[in-house]
């Protein structure tokens, strides 16, 4: 996975997966005809072309490939006061997953937290990544199901 500012070949995949998103996220709680007024406003390559780039507190779209190169999800945030960031969307394409998994350092309280705070529940542990001897550290598993 490689995460870069978007251009202008991305606002297609940008608006799409930011439509299935809002769709996913939003089908319980609103009427179809507002998440499609939504979709249609925020999630048009009209728009999403004109936020590329950084302008009043946006820091410009960012997307994130995966080893094939197809865009994955995409995001964006800025400042909102001098020491404050805001992520102000953020949506990754299912793919048809069914069930999403963490792994999370041991004592990493705040991601333990965070997670937890998602739906995600502890299912065991692994050997950590990128450590010299990983028998020396486990991970934290987490799991949640996407349905």
């Amino acid at each position: 996975m490689r995460a870069r500012r978007a251009g202008r070949t991305d606002v297609e995949a940008i608006c799409r997966i930011c439509a299935e998103g809002w769709r996913d996220t939003y089908r319980d709680l609103y009427p179809s005809e507002r998440i499609e007024r939504t979709i249609a406003h925020f999630y048009n390559a009209d728009r999403v072309g004109k936020e590329l780039d950084p302008a009043g507190g946006w820091d410009g779209w960012w997307v994130t490939e995966d080893e094939s190169g197809e865009v994955v999800a995409a995001g964006g945030g800025g400042m909102t006061g001098p020491l404050t960031g805001e992520v102000f969307v953020l949506y990754v394409d299912s793919r048809g997953a069914r069930e999403q998994w963490v792994a999370v350092a041991q004592g990493n309280e705040q991601a333990i937290s965070f997670y937890r705070a998602r739906g995600f529940r502890a299912r065991g542990t692994r050997p950590a990544y990128g450590e010299a001897d990983p028998a020396a550290s486990e991970s934290l598993l987490f799991w949640r199901p996407l349905d």
